[in-house]
């Protein structure tokens, strides 16, 4: 009778660390390789949730926060990061971490404040086109900073979405170029020119292709395939990726 158990119960100690019925080993090993095939916080908090333990629980644990980790590098809100500190309060990227919260908390403050003094010059019917000492506009400058409630505002306040800078620079481009996807959507549906070019002969589309930032590749990728018209962060937009290779 030992003899007939032996190789089933050495089969699934291999699989999950110990003794047990085979079906489970065949469940963990297919719930793993579709944990692995969606690559995602979720799908690997869930495999955790129902294999806590055995051959794949270290497994699991360390790419979970490994995407976890790139989500809150690539996400344009703090939320990915406060739920990765909440998931590895220990993990060596806690610092940097830290860091982002702390930046994307007083930039909030600093564009709170932004909004409310754009909010004061439309009710006091002041122009809101008036230029810096760079030549650029209100909307121009709130594109580069990424602030989005002040875009909006602007925009609906009639702010000229094609306006230019010193530099030749639209607001447009400045988005593009640091990044700000949700902005990048909202001055394209106003119709910005996605074949505006600054003073050097740079598109919105190129300066989003330089990828100087490499913890924004996401983004960088997103930003690329909404200036190409198409709305999927996995589409291919080779334009940043010949540039990696061609560094």
């Amino acid at each position: 009778m030992e003899d007939e158990l032996f190789p089933e119960t050495y089969f699934y100690s291999v699989c999950s660390g110990g003794p047990g019925w085979i079906g489970r080993c065949g469940s963990a090993e297919r719930d793993w390789n579709e944990a692995t095939k969606s690559n995602s916080v979720d799908s690997y908090q869930n495999f955790l949730k129902k294999h806590p333990s055995g051959k794949y629980a270290d497994s699991a644990h360390n790419r979970l926060e490994s995407v976890s980790w790139e989500a809150c590098q690539e996400a344009s809100n703090v939320d990915p990061c406060t739920s990765f500190l909440r998931l590895f309060p220990s993990s060596s990227h806690k610092p940097e971490a830290s860091r982002r919260i702390a930046e994307e908390a007083s930039s909030r403050v600093a564009e709170k404040g932004e909004l409310l003094r754009i909010e004061s010059l439309i009710a006091a019917k002041r122009d809101i086109g008036t230029k810096d000492s760079k030549g650029a506009t209100e909307l121009i400058n709130a594109a580069m900073n990424g602030y989005l409630d002040v875009v909006r505002t602007l925009l609906a306040a009639n702010a000229n979405v094609n306006a230019t800078d010193n530099y030749g620079n639209t607001a447009l481009i400045n988005a593009a170029e640091n990044s700000h996807l949700d902005v990048v959507k909202v001055l394209l549906a106003a119709k910005a020119n996605v074949n505006a070019a600054d003073g050097m002969g740079f598109t919105a589309l190129m300066m989003a292709s330089q990828c100087k930032n490499p913890s924004k590749k996401v983004a960088d990728d997103m930003v690329l395939a909404q200036l190409l018209g198409v709305d999927d962060k996995n589409a291919e937009t080779t334009i940043c990726r010949r540039r990696r290779l061609l560094a």
